[in-house]
């Protein structure tokens, strides 16, 4: 009676086990199959292969490092251990749950294909539209530039005139009462001529002035204007600059992408926050990195970052950023940027070249 109650156990929960719709591999130290369910047979069977316990479970698989590595880790280590890995013979990535014994080893395989397929449908999804958005950006930036470079120095051409004039003319002993307008006017005219250099920078075909020099030194020249500049505002600076091989360089433009980051930063900061900026070398690459204390970037910003006119400023027209990639590309540099709620770092990630 008790072995007919037992055999009736074994076959209930061989039924249980081979209904199971996972797959169910028992293996003993050797790696030999104890035991195997109905879907593991189905799985890891062979065209031309005898299927058995007694079997070792490597013939049955391509050799798979993640697999390796999940059963290395599984035949140490107690308790359940989660690890991911594809079989290339069925096509198949599968959530593998390793549950070690003492004299072996249950391996519990859980399909997850469906989902692989579509987080990496998903991941190229994501990079499609980064890579509109990069074209965008591209595309308005060359547009502007081809077009600003066609008009920009006809424009400087007729304010340099009116500046000299009103110049001469706020001169005039006659004209002095009214030497406070013509300052603002020249002052306006100043802001015009900074803003057409900016649309100047965006050119593609800007011809660079590229010699040999210290990314270091750019920043240490910057660096007494950006210390009064916090200073005024209640912000810190602080310099972490590390040895860095010379780089071609255009410096003026350099300077302006430098000075573009520095202010930016400082404009996302309160009060009492700090500016670091540092400089390394990463590989073959010399960095330079801007970070802010600020609240970081809004998702709407972060998708149109470096695309001309988007900016979140008041009395800014957005270009400053889009000038800063304009000229890391003409220096085969990248830029990146990090963000969360405590702050923003820009990387400019320098590829050492030489002439």
């Amino acid at each position: 009676m008790m072995l007919n109650d037992h055999s009736k156990i074994h076959e209930i929960f061989a039924d249980i086990l081979s209904s199971i719709t996972d797959a169910l591999l028992v293996l003993d130290q050797q790696s030999n199959i104890i035991y195997s369910n109905q879907m593991a047979k189905e799985l890891f069977l062979k065209e031309n292969q005898k299927y058995g316990e007694g079997e070792k479970f490597s013939p049955f698989i391509l050799p798979e490092p993640h697999l390796s590595q999940g059963l290395s880790q599984g035949t140490v280590l107690p308790g359940s251990i989660p690890f991911e890995c594809y079989f290339s013979h069925v096509q198949k990535y599968m959530e593998v749950r390793a549950f070690p014994f003492p004299k072996g080893i249950t391996l519990l395989l859980h399909d997850i294909t469906e989902r692989k397929i579509y987080d990496q449908e998903k991941d190229h999804a994501a990079e499609r539209k980064q890579f509109e958005i990069e074209m965008e950006r591209l595309d308005r930036l060359n547009s502007l530039g081809e077009m600003v470079a066609c008009i920009g120095h006809e424009l400087r051409n007729p304010m340099t005139t009116v500046r000299g004039f009103l110049q001469l003319l706020g001169e005039q002993a006659e004209c002095l009462k009214f030497k406070d307008s013509f300052d603002l006017m020249i002052e306006e005219l100043d802001k015009c001529n900074s803003i057409i250099t900016e649309f100047l920078s965006l050119a593609k075909n800007r011809v660079l002035n590229l010699e040999s020099g210290s990314l270091n030194e750019i920043v240490m020249a910057i660096a007494p204007l950006i210390r009064e500049e916090s200073a005024r505002a209640d912000k810190n600076v602080m310099f972490e600059l590390e040895e860095t091989p010379d780089l071609l360089l255009d410096q003026n433009e350099i300077r302006q992408l430098i000075l573009n980051l520095m202010r930016n930063a400082l404009e996302a900061m309160g009060p009492g926050k700090m500016l670091v900026v540092k400089t390394y070398r990463e590989g073959l690459d010399v960095v330079l990195a801007v970070k802010d204390q600020g609240p970081g970037m809004d998702l709407s910003i972060i998708e149109k970052i470096g695309i001309p006119f988007v900016t979140t400023k008041e009395n800014c027209i957005g270009l400053g950023l889009a000038v800063c990639f304009s000229i890391a590309a003409r220096h085969n540099a990248v830029i990146t940027f990090d963000t969360c709620s405590k702050g923003t770092t820009f990387f400019v990630r320098f590829r050492k070249r030489t002439a």
